[in-house]
């Protein structure tokens, strides 16, 4: 499946395969203490990464804030000036209200904005040469006429200290760097091992202004070690909100810390919610027992959610499996300005073994299965699935309109809580979410086509991507076969820049790295689309899941009827112009299914629920009540296969194996050797491959029950017992027995 040592998997796989799983920077147990603040990132999906430690974009809150234009009627100059005192650097301005917001990061300490006349605040921040970010801001400042502003760091009097605690009320503390020189570090008062946070200024209304991150397992002075975070800030009023989202790892547990504050009337806040314990199991994958894991286990992020936007968070990796994550945090309510939630997403590492490149230099290669993120419920846990961020700020996620990610309330069908999960993360076979991408560099046209793995619950299967075997033909020539090759190297660019006549592509990506139910699974998806259309996008599904008649997700059950599933998928228009994001069209599904591992596929009805249409992410939804699967399958598991074609001839086929149970019609009695099958389901005897045969049935006595020429009998008034069954044709004669319970 998977080899290090040989070329099946290169290099560039596996970084390839860090970029997509890992969800944060991992400063876990290194030797590292930062911090800074800047302005929030608008794409809700990425965090930022030590070299991007700087000012990024403003957050608007809602989708009527603008950048002004003359549209707005006449403008005005408001002159932006800060007066810098010596080793104080790098400045960026904001000006904001409800409708209108724009910023700048001038190369000078002086910027000019145009705006219309209005009431607005204002935002100023530059760095000083401690390392420190200052930020100060002007409330209600009324521009009626050119206007002059000028900024002094004078003005950020104030340190808001966000403090964590731990469950038996210690203090996080973490070590204290006493020696820079020899790198000496004391760890005698620490309560945590590591810590990583994000602090977000939001202004009600508007959006977030302002960010810091901070991922340190030391502190350089004794108020670093003791605080989570620290913003020098001008005073604010109750328009605005501090929140910081710590994660805290100490004494192999991990605790997630939400601290808010309003205004500034308080400089010291601290977590305030009771603690409340969250854990996920998770099974793994063949190829964690094939490879294991040298060091790290698992991962657990978390973020902040504002108004149903990510506004921070992080992750921090650990060295055992299924962590504690005690959370102190409150729950929103749904009525308030400003919803603040945090939630967790946990991940078990498949595999992770450090390795080491040509240059000698150390690197993890490493790929988990991650959950979906978890926010605390009343009596539980509710599940949020808005779909993956495989691909970052290239995601299904990314909304036509420009606007960010809303991360909450998440798909209806697709989203559940503690008490309506009936399986376990790992422990079924995924449908694979292809991505498709066409971009224009510079002459050249590059295809990209990318799969990601997503589990029945939403989890996203990181490891699947490492074992994945393609094949890839051009006009029905082989160009690849069952290799390693297509996938994390540089083989699509070669390919899309070769100078080969365009033609018709046909990709299969298979992965059998799925163990079900002590079954091999696998997941096989054909992919085929045309180089010489315009639209070279094909269809994919994006999730399957399936419920009980309660309305638990869970893929196995006793009666065929008591099981209903549902998919969403369709076509995927990729968009790369002046930024990225997915256009939808309807495509054409076909939906089959076969007893577990025959290849003999029969027709399923489905039907779409408009009411379940969702984008960005998930598309058209699907559904059916497995009421008409009455074949009989020997483990009592069945494959699915589930075809969409748009309107270009684009396709995608998966076929996904074992999908899911009927226990009802599991076990044949028999199988004659004209492949005759008998079996009993829902108290009846059922028979395949008998066609225009007469079925004769007798009790173990001798009595002749029923007679019939139909493919089954009822004997649900029969005695339970043994019961013999005749079958003869015009050529043949079988007997078998069957059990009625």
């Amino acid at each position: 499946m998977l080899n290090f040592t040989a070329t099946k998997i290169n290099y560039t796989l596996i970084h390839h395969i860090m970029t997509k799983i890992l969800l944060s920077v991992l400063m876990a147990y290194a030797s590292i203490s930062m911090a800074a603040y800047a302005p929030a990132n608008r794409t809700a999906d990425r965090l930022a990464k030590p070299g991007e430690l700087k000012h990024s974009k403003f957050t608007p809150a809602n989708a009527r804030m603008h950048k002004p234009t003359k549209a707005d009627g006449q403008l005005f100059k408001v002159n932006v000036t800060f007066d810098f005192k010596e080793g104080e650097f790098s400045p960026y301005y904001a000006i904001y209200n409800e409708n209108v917001y724009n910023e700048m990061w001038p190369e000078e300490n002086a910027g000019v904005f145009e705006v219309p006349a209005g009431t607005y605040d204002l935002c100023g921040q530059c760095w000083n040469q401690n390392g420190e970010v200052l930020t100060m801001f002007k409330e209600s400042v009324t521009i009626t006429g050119d206007t002059e502003i000028h900024f002094s760091t004078d003005e950020a009097t104030l340190c808001v200290t966000s403090d964590g605690y731990l469950p038996d009320g210690r203090k996080v503390s973490l070590g204290i760097l006493t020696d820079p020189e020899s790198f000496e570090i004391d760890y005698t008062n620490a309560t945590a091992d590591i810590l990583v946070s994000s602090t977000v200024v939001y202004r009600k209304n508007v959006g977030s202004i302002a960010t810091g991150v901070r991922m340190a397992n030391f502190g350089m002075s004794e108020e670093e070690v003791n605080s989570i975070s620290r913003l020098i800030v001008s005073p604010l009023s109750d328009n605005y909100t501090v929140c910081t989202t710590a994660l805290v790892g100490a004494d192999e547990k991990c605790y997630v810390l939400e601290i808010t504050g309003t205004g500034t009337e308080k400089t010291t806040i601290r977590n305030e919610a009771p603690f409340v314990m969250y854990q996920d199991d998770f099974v793994h994958s063949p190829v964690h027992d094939e490879i294991g894991c040298e060091k790290y286990k698992s991962h657990v992020t978390c973020a902040g959610w504002i108004n149903e936007v990510t506004l921070g968070g992080g992750g921090i990796d650990l060295t055992y499996d299924n962590p504690e994550v005690w959370i102190s945090a409150g729950t929103p309510d749904p009525d308030a300005e400003v919803r603040i939630q945090t939630v967790v997403t946990v991940g078990n590492y498949e595999f992770h073994k450090i390795m080491k490149d040509s240059e000698g230099f150390e690197y993890d290669a490493m790929a988990a299965t991650m959950g979906l993120p978890v926010r605390r419920i009343q009596d539980g846990w509710e599940y949020i699935n808005n779909n993956h961020s495989e691909c970052g700020n290239y995601s299904f996620q990314c909304p036509e309109e420009d606007v960010d990610v809303t991360e909450f309330p998440g798909h209806p069908a697709y989203t559940f809580t503690s008490a309506t999960k009936g399986q376990t993360y790992g422990d079924s076979s995924p449908v694979n979410s292809v991505m498709i991408q066409k971009n224009a560099y510079g002459e050249e046209t590059i295809i990209y086509v990318e799969p990601a793995y997503i589990g029945r619950l939403g989890e996203v299967r990181g490891a699947d991507y490492a074992c994945v075997k393609t094949d890839f033909s051009y006009n029905g020539e082989a160009k690849l076969t069952n290799s390693s090759d297509y996938l994390g190297s540089d083989w699509q660019y070669n390919w899309s820049t070769d100078g080969h006549t365009p033609g018709k592509i046909d990709i299969t990506f298979r992965n059998d790295n799925i163990i079900v139910d002590g079954l091999q699974g696998k997941n096989v998806t054909e992919v085929s689309y045309d180089e010489r259309n315009e639209d070279v996008t094909a269809p994919t599904l994006q999730m399957l899941i399936f419920k009980d008649k309660d309305g638990k997700v869970i893929d196995r059950f006793d009666n065929a009827a008591d099981g209903t599933m549902y998919f969403s998928g369709g076509d995927f228009q990729w968009h790369s112009d002046d930024r990225f994001y997915f256009t939808y069209e309807k495509a054409e599904p076909k939906v089959e299914y076969a007893p577990y591992g025959e290849d003999s596929f029969t027709a399923l009805e489905v039907s779409a629920i408009p009411e379940l249409f969702f984008m960005p992410g998930f598309g058209d939804c699907y559904s059916t009540n497995l009421a008409k699967v009455d074949r009989p399958s020997r483990t009592g598991w069945f494959d699915l296969r589930i075809e969409m074609t748009d309107k270009a001839g684009n396709r995608q086929c998966q076929t996904i194996s074992p999908a899911f149970k009927i226990n009802a019609l599991s076990g044949i009695a028999s199988v004659s050797d004209d492949n005759v099958k008998v079996w009993v389901a829902d108290r009846e005897i059922r028979t395949e491959g008998a066609d225009g045969a007469t079925m004769e049935v007798y009790s173990v006595s001798g009595q002749k029950m029923a007679s019939t020429q139909a493919d089954r009998i009822d004997a649900s008034a029969w005695t339970p017992g043994i019961y013999v069954v005749r079958i003869a044709t015009v050529d043949t004669t079988s007997t078998h027995k069957v059990a009625i319970k």
